[in-house]
């Protein structure tokens, strides 16, 4: 193995097959906030407000036998240790309204 390269051996105690390549990991944070109102005895109204990846956060794959991509480690292509595809979604945002009687 040359110096410098990427490729990582298994640690002592690993088993079965890895990645060759070591990315920068996954990161989620996903939050919810919600509010219920009682309209009458047996009567509710329900708002709640969810994000999913609210810090917006671009985690890329390394990977490059997934079906999306991953990096990019041909050596003879001119794309040479660009990514294709990310491990997570940009943020997304929804609201609901339920009302329970």
């Amino acid at each position: 193995m040359a110096a410098g390269t990427p490729i990582r051996l298994a640690y002592p105690g690993e088993a079965g097959q890895r990645n060759k390549y070591r990315g920068d990991g996954y990161f989620d944070v996903d939050s919810g906030l919600s509010k219920v109102w009682k309209l009458h005895e047996a009567m509710d109204l329900k708002f709640a407000w969810e994000v999913f990846n609210a810090t917006n956060s671009v985690r890329f794959d390394t990977n490059p036998t997934t079906s999306q991509g991953g990096l990019n480690n041909q050596l003879t292509s001119r794309t040479l240790g660009q990514y294709s595809s990310t491990l997570t979604i940009p943020r997304v945002q929804q609201f609901s309204l339920r009302y329970t009687f």
